[in-house]
């Protein structure tokens, strides 16, 4: 079909996701869309009649924004500990040729009788390069800790070879939750 036949006789196929549905001779466009005349162009106009809102949305997993060579993702992290064992709460693999800038932020609580409390910020850059390690630039950079015993704590480290870790402390013979908001900005060699 020409460009003139499309002006002359309208659309010839409804597609839904890629996949053609049944023509019917009328288009109907439910709430929040909206179909208007527009006489000075001599179209019908196709908008929204107000900004659609999500009340009460919960994500999983990775939450993720790109570009061509960089991207920014966050994640939500959750574990428990039932000791002063150093464990990962969460942790970023950094691909050949990146830098990355992680920002986290680290909340520990005892999970019955809620006595003993940790709060952590902490924000560190590392770069790999020609296939080897992650490499720290410059300083893990700590903010203002709250605790409740100086024994809990939060820091962020490297298994040796390409994933950064970060990393909490529980009390002994206490169950712990741990939660991990962390901000992974990430360049790529382009």
């Amino acid at each position: 079909m020409s460009a003139l036949d499309t002006l002359i006789f309208g659309y010839r196929t409804v597609l839904a996701a890629a996949t053609a549905v049944t023509q019917w001779s009328k288009l109907n466009f439910a709430a929040p869309l909206t179909a208007t005349v527009n006489a000075g162009t001599g179209s019908t106009d196709i908008g929204l009649s107000s900004t659609p809102t999500i009340s009460t949305p919960t994500f999983t997993g990775t939450i993720t924004s790109s570009g061509t060579g960089w991207r920014i993702l966050d994640s939500v992290d959750r574990i428990t500990t039932t000791d002063a064992t150093v464990t990962t709460v969460a942790s970023w693999f950094l691909v050949d040729e990146t830098a990355v800038a992680i920002d986290v932020l680290v909340l520990g609580s005892k999970r019955t009788a809620v006595t003993e409390v940790g709060r952590y910020k902490r924000s560190v850059v590392y770069r790999r390069t020609g296939a080897g390690v992650a490499t720290i630039v410059g300083a893990l950079e700590s903010g203002t800790d709250e605790e409740t015993s100086a024994g809990l704590d939060v820091t962020i480290d490297t298994d040796g070879a390409a994933t950064v870790r970060v990393r909490v402390t529980g009390l002994a013979a206490t169950n712990m939750t741990w939660s991990c908001a962390m901000r992974v900005q990430e360049n790529a060699a382009t």
